[in-house]
């Protein structure tokens, strides 16, 4: 983690002119980087790759800077859930099994 203040990010993912040292500091746990069509954020953990916390993400990519915060945004409000508020938030947001369907 940085030592530099933490600037609230939804002041800064809805800006027409968002800029990389801005979206750096509202999200000061978050390596970011790339260029135009390819913005990446990185931040260290162990990512699970399935179940509830699978939703905790330790890299994001966008197409744009803007696009980038939106997902910074998304997942700075998941980070904030409890335990059983992101498995509430699963539920509502799994893919529903495959239906297995007989050949005859």
């Amino acid at each position: 983690m940085s030592d530099a203040p933490r600037r609230e990010l939804s002041a800064v993912a809805p800006a027409e002119e968002m800029d990389l040292e801005s979206l750096r500091a509202a999200c000061p746990g978050w390596h970011i980087g790339g260029s135009s069509g390819n913005w990446h954020a990185f931040r260290s953990g162990v990512s699970m790759l399935d179940g509830p916390w699978s939703l905790l993400r330790r890299h994001l990519h966008a197409d744009t800077l803007v696009g980038l915060a939106e997902r910074l945004d998304l997942q700075e409000y998941l980070d904030s859930l409890s335990d059983q508020e992101l498995a509430e938030v699963w539920q509502r947001v799994k893919l529903p099994e495959p239906t297995r369907q007989d050949g005859s």
